[in-house]
């Protein structure tokens, strides 16, 4: 119900809000209309609260991302995944704010910079349950921004 609620035609942009969504949001929801095969299992349970089920977002993101015709759609996913861990900032009336529960340094950069924005959300560092987290760098290497190796977020 909660796919075909937000199963439209019209744009997926990110929002404040979006940030403390779970990964099941529309953003996601444009990629699987677009690559239904690929969807992480536990995907129309809405099972997207565990490492697992992030890890399985974060492969199919990037088995998905290079298939997609819509860019845009797939860097807001990513975000996506990358603002909804336990270190997170949310992009709010043009700042970008620390969440409460994250000790990262407070984002300097200019709001309306992605580029900036990618750096600061890759400098986070550590994500859930210890594990390090570089999609952030990955996404800006998508944007043509250079950045450092990209080992898988999960691996041990």
């Amino acid at each position: 119900p909660a796919i075909a609620a937000a199963a439209s035609d019209q744009a997926v942009a990110i929002t404040p809000s979006s940030f403390y969504e779970a990964p099941t949001t529309a953003a996601f929801v444009e990629l699987v209309k677009k690559r239904p095969e690929m969807a992480p299992q536990g995907f129309q349970k809405g099972q997207t609260d565990t490492i697992a089920s992030r890890a399985r977002w974060w492969r199919y993101l990037q088995r998905a991302g290079g298939k997609l015709e819509d860019t845009d759609a797939f860097i807001n996913a990513t975000l996506h995944v990358i603002a909804s861990g336990q270190y997170k900032a949310a992009i709010d009336e043009g700042k970008v704010e620390k969440a409460p529960t994250r000790s990262s340094p407070d984002f300097e950069g200019n709001p309306t910079d992605e580029e900036q924005i990618i750096k600061y959300l890759a400098g986070c560092g550590i994500w859930t349950q210890g594990r390090h987290y570089e999609a952030a760098i990955e996404l800006a290497e998508l944007r043509g921004v250079k950045g450092a190796p990209t080992p898988d977020p999960f691996a041990d």
